[in-house]
């Protein structure tokens, strides 16, 4: 099915970041061990060094800021291979082609962008996303000066080491928001949240911060629903990277162990399992893929990318659940990597939109056609 989709140069693109995470990035992992909780930088490091050889580097920033400057389908299909590893949800082929910057900041003509972001994709630590909502953060005029501002949000990632930050904030005196770039420095201050292990959240606060007036790169909730419209997309495709490995091990596993005399892939139960998790793979991956390409061609709806999303994440989560049922107590090992996928998972379905509020919106749509307008009754 995939080889009817892609073309023989992304096909190609596909088959080298899959060869990349077999060869440099699984064998750095067993080196480090199931217990490890970070990489060491000199492994980052080297693995980047190769990555910019290749020609793997940020793959959705701008060619001008120094990245691969794909589209978010091209990325879509790169996600999926390069998180089919133990720490690839959280940092797809361990951040060897550097952390995302979103590709909407393009749209921007502040000068800023320049100053800050070239560096930042230079650098591959990306940025930092402080957007749940308008309402954490309030950005003052200052005149010709600048903005100063305040505030404060929980569960940021990546805000102990990115280059840069976009906040969200509600400008005062006005029904207005805005969207801003700063640079992250330790007029920025970010505390870790203590969650679930190999999870690294922050909460990041603000107190009259001094932002330059350029600092401002536009109306905030359409640029912020444009960001989440493609790290929704990017997510969907980490979390079904992660699906396939994982049904890969438990496919693997029930060929070779024996119960009562008996393979576990010669039992119907354990055939039901892994058929559901094939289809419901496929299926997710071709939806979110069908909502990628429609997103590089400017045509998705935010409800199309929220369904993939949902679909994604849950589906992940589902494939993950059965395939440590059938690995039965090794499933909820730190020996088996499953234990950790799932925990990691599960954070996805409340991730930058929560399934709840997809499903409601959702809801609310469709029930929206069987409605009569007052007009006509």
């Amino acid at each position: 099915m995939e080889n009817l989709i892609l073309n023989n140069e992304l096909r190609m693109m596909r088959d080298t970041v899959r060869k990349f995470v077999q060869n440099e990035v699984i064998p750095i992992e067993q080196k480090l061990g199931a217990l490890a909780a970070e990489v060491p930088v000199e492994y980052i490091e080297a693995l980047q060094g190769k990555a910019k050889k290749m020609g793997f580097w940020q793959m959705g920033a701008l060619a001008e800021w120094g990245g691969a400057g794909l589209d978010i389908f091209s990325r879509t299909v790169v996600m999926g291979e390069a998180s089919r590893h133990r720490f690839g949800l959280m940092s797809p082929a361990l951040n060897a082609f550097g952390k995302e910057i979103p590709s909407t900041l393009a749209k921007s003509e502040s000068p800023l962008i320049a100053k800050l972001i070239k560096p930042a994709v230079g650098s591959g630590e990306g940025c930092f996303l402080a957007v749940d909502g308008s309402s954490n953060f309030t950005a003052k005029r200052k005149g010709n000066n600048g903005w100063e501002i305040s505030g404060s949000q929980r569960f940021v990632a990546n805000a102990d080491k990115a280059a840069v930050g976009l906040v969200w904030a509600k400008i005062e005196g006005s029904e207005d928001t805005g969207l801003f770039l700063l640079e992250n420095s330790n007029r920025i201050k970010s505390e870790p949240v203590l969650v679930m292990r190999t999870i690294r959240l922050f909460n990041v606060s603000l107190e009259d911060y001094q932002a330059p007036v350029n600092s401002y790169l536009g109306k905030g909730k359409e640029m912020v629903g444009e960001i989440l419209q493609e790290l929704q997309i990017l997510l969907a495709a980490g979390c079904l990277g992660i699906a396939q490995e994982a049904l890969r091990l438990g496919t693997e596993y029930a060929t070779q162990r024996e119960t009562f005399g008996k393979l576990l892939e010669k039992r119907e139960a354990i055939q039901d399992m892994v058929v559901d998790s094939a289809v419901a793979l496929e299926s997710s991956r071709l939806l979110t893929w069908a909502v990628a390409k429609k997103q590089s061609l400017g045509e998705a709806s935010a409800d199309e990318v929220a369904m993939a999303k949902l679909n994604a994440t849950e589906t992940a989560f589902r494939i993950v659940d059965q395939m440590i049922q059938i690995h039965g107590g090794m499933g909820i090992t730190q020996e088996v990597v499953l234990e950790r996928w799932y925990r990691e998972l599960r954070l996805t379905r409340i991730q930058l939109v929560p399934s709840e509020i997809i499903r409601q919106r959702l809801a609310l749509r469709n029930f929206e056609k069987f409605h009569t307008p007052k007009s006509m009754q």
